[in-house]
């Protein structure tokens, strides 16, 4: 009975209840197959498996976070994103989606929008910082050569912006960087 109501408590993927009875256990299938292919390694093919899931059930968190997870490993950055951005959408209070994605901005060298979602990770729960969030400031910061130039982009690129707590934060961590270098 209570395998039977996991199939048929929300969310459901169809109307009718033995077209989400079909659903779900494609999507359960699907995110087994590549559960087991992730710890044997095999990241391609649990990335398939995932986005299998994802075609039954495209609400599936668990589906696409793993999915995000492994394209970002396999250097996937845009289907990272299209998957970190569903999950920020749904859950913009879990810090580690801001940090994951802020990696992601800083592998393809776009450091002021890395440097926005550590912030924003910082925002929501400053212990998250410890230990990854203050690894990720640190990779944020050192391939900058040319401080002052950084300094000049980030006030601009803020002085549209009426948050200054969020400009204070940002310019502060990247001082204190400076400073600690």
């Amino acid at each position: 009975l209570a395998v039977l109501y996991y199939w048929m408590q929300p969310p459901s993927c169809a109307p009718k209840i033995i077209d989400n009875f079909l659903c779900k256990s494609s999507y359960n299938m699907a995110v087994f197959q590549g559960l087991n292919a992730e710890k044997q390694g095999d990241h391609r093919s649990a990335v398939q498996a995932f986005s299998l899931a994802l075609e039954a059930h495209p609400d599936g968190l668990l589906a696409r976070n793993m999915r995000a997870h492994l394209s970002k490993i396999l250097g996937d950055y845009p289907q990272a994103m299209v998957d970190l951005s569903f999950l920020i959408d749904r859950n913009q209070s879990d810090p580690s989606l801001y940090l994951t994605r802020a990696e992601i901005w800083m592998r393809q060298g776009r450091l002021l929008l890395a440097l926005d979602d550590a912030v924003t990770a910082i925002s929501i729960d400053p212990d998250q910082l410890e230990p990854n969030g203050r690894k990720l400031l640190q990779q944020i910061f050192e391939p900058i050569e040319d401080f002052d130039q950084f300094f000049q982009d980030l006030h601009a690129q803020e002085a549209s912006k009426s948050d200054e707590l969020r400009i204070a934060c940002k310019l502060g961590l990247a001082y204190a960087y400076d400073a600690h270098s």
